[in-house]
């Protein structure tokens, strides 16, 4: 008899027991890497074959974001825009180091997520996944999905993004 109880009493809570254990792994490894804030992109017509996602990143610890991906593109890059000589220039930023405890901002006219040959428009209303390859201070590599609202096609993208730190000071690894 108290060898079925017992084993009865393991056959309901084990599960439990492993459930929580793989919850407690997760939120402690999400916890040290990227903190993503405001991630949206605009709405797309049935042709156009290109977006940019913006957002607000800070790290718990310094870490190294290597590579963006998304099922929505075929490709998904950091990208860099400037002005050099009265010319609009885009550049693909092969990672992005960012600072614990500093913001680095994605948005219009500057640093932002460059998604190409889309597999579909995206509709105003829905979100899309966008998977960070991140490298953290300790040398692990881990994946972290996130989720980018899709705005208004007329988006302009005053105001979305807001920061307590101004400063935006980063560095590139290269």
């Amino acid at each position: 008899m108290f060898y079925s109880m017992r084993t009865r009493f393991f056959a309901a809570w084990a599960p439990r027991f492993c459930v929580a254990s793989v919850l407690m792994l997760c939120v402690s490894a999400v916890h040290a890497q990227l903190v993503v804030r405001n991630a949206w992109v605009r709405a797309t017509v049935a042709q156009q074959n290109t977006a940019a996602v913006f957002m607000s990143l800070s790290a718990q610890e310094d870490i190294v974001v290597l590579s963006v991906h998304t099922p929505v593109a075929q490709t998904a890059e950091l990208h860099m825009m400037s002005m050099e000589d009265n010319v609009m220039r885009m550049r693909h930023l092969p990672q992005l180091a960012l600072k614990r405890g500093k913001t680095f901002l994605l948005k219009p006219g500057g640093y932002h997520v460059m998604l190409m040959d889309l597999k579909h428009a995206l509709k105003e209303g829905t979100t899309l996944p966008l998977s960070f390859t991140i490298k953290r201070a300790n040398g692990t590599v881990v994946q972290q999905t996130i989720a980018a609202t899709v705005r208004s096609i007329n988006e302009m993208g005053t105001g979305a993004i807001s920061s307590s730190d101004d400063s935006h000071s980063h560095k590139h690894a290269h």
